[in-house]
């Protein structure tokens, strides 16, 4: 068992909700594989003022012209309704040449602790980015007991609330501000009890998520913001992924290397379309079930059938998304030298290159990584 000689606390105002309860949590951490996490909810304030204290405009400008005098001549306080009914105030406009607004922000207020075998190591040199998403961090360092001995992580960590954390700057404290934004006031209640083990199980270990994950997230973020059009494409370049994926496995299998896989999945190749790799999984689905098992294919099965609805449906209820889409589609047909994705072809597959060349990535599929 390692010997450590101080904690660090890093602080992390995040500009989002967690919907987490506020309890220590166990999670993974890549240098000493666990470290503490402890959030806690918070409101603060967004503020916005038509003057600065800070800084006059005629210091910045040569020429301001004629003063603007159409201002507000009230204060107005807005409130929201929540479906308790109970009503809670959320911003207030305020009048005059130097009002403005403040807005009602939440945020969350992140506890990490981590476990530093010497004093003087640098817990910035992990995989801690406090630069990236958060309003403003704060790491501070705390030296546990000469005679602590050697001990596991988690009993390190434990001692948390019997050590003193250092308050000076640049020798056992270090500050961090950044920017970001936020839309939403209310995330809802916490997280229910199950969803809770759910998570501190998830975060205990490492994960590396596959590219048809993050596509799926991504359509369900652009769905939040109305990006209607991105989130059809993300969405659909996600179940062309999950097909790419699937098929390298069963490729794989076979015993094909990496070489000939990216060959037949190459613009040219036997496996370049979309089309051609549900042919070709529906094909390896067959040949790997029973020998009297009637074989389930995806291509003309119901749920495809839907699923391919469902996607014209949508195009169709959104012009311009329609139009995007298929213009995307269009594209991609001239350039694999196919026709184009549309509901009349009865190929509809046939002119879509592969997930690379709809995301960008501008490499073939690879094998995931095994879990």
């Amino acid at each position: 068992m390692p010997q450590y000689e101080a904690l660090v606390h890093i602080l992390w105002e995040l500009p989002f909700p967690l919907r987490l309860p506020p309890v220590g949590l166990f999670c993974w951490e890549p240098a000493e594989g666990t470290a503490l996490f402890d959030p806690r909810p918070e409101v603060g304030e967004l503020a916005w003022k038509r003057k600065s204290h800070l800084l006059k405009a005629e210091e910045v400008f040569a020429t301001l012209g004629t003063p603007n005098q159409c201002y507000p001549t009230h204060d107005y306080l807005i409130t929201s309704l929540l479906r308790s009914g109970r009503r809670i105030k959320t911003a207030l406009l305020t009048r005059g040449p130097e009002g403005g607004f403040v807005e009602a922000r939440p945020y969350a207020v992140a506890n990490i602790f981590l476990c530093l075998r010497q004093r003087a190591e640098d817990p910035l040199v992990r995989s801690v980015r406090p630069d990236r998403d958060c309003y403003y961090a704060l790491v501070s360092v705390a030296d546990l007991p000469n005679n602590l001995g050697d001990v596991e992580p988690r009993t390190a960590l434990r001692m948390v609330s019997n050590v003193r954390f250092g308050s000076v700057i640049g020798v056992n404290r270090a500050h961090h501000i950044g920017l970001n934004s936020f839309d939403d006031l209310l995330a809802g209640e916490i997280i229910p009890a199950d969803v809770q083990q759910l998570f501190e199980s998830l975060i205990s270990g490492a994960h590396s998520l596959e590219l048809f994950h993050q596509l799926i997230f991504s359509a369900i973020r652009r769905l939040k913001r109305n990006e209607h059009a991105l989130a059809v494409l993300d969405a659909q370049s996600a179940f062309e992924s999950l097909v790419a994926v699937l098929l390298v496995e069963a490729l794989t299998r076979q015993g094909q290397s990496t070489q000939q896989i990216e060959a037949e999945m190459a613009s040219g190749g036997r496996l370049n379309t979309l089309q051609r790799r549900l042919e070709e999984l529906d094909h390896v689905a067959a040949a790997g079930g029973a020998a009297n098992a009637r074989p389930l294919r995806f291509l003309g099965c119901p749920e495809e059938v839907r699923w391919r609805g469902a996607l014209y449906g949508t195009q169709e209820s959104h012009r311009p998304l329609g139009s995007a889409v298929r213009a995307v589609r269009r594209s991609q047909g001239r350039r694999c030298g196919g026709s184009s994705c549309d509901p009349s072809n009865p190929r509809p597959y046939a002119g879509v290159c592969s997930t690379d060349d709809l995301v960008g990535s501008g490499t073939q599929p690879r094998p995931h990584p095994k879990k």
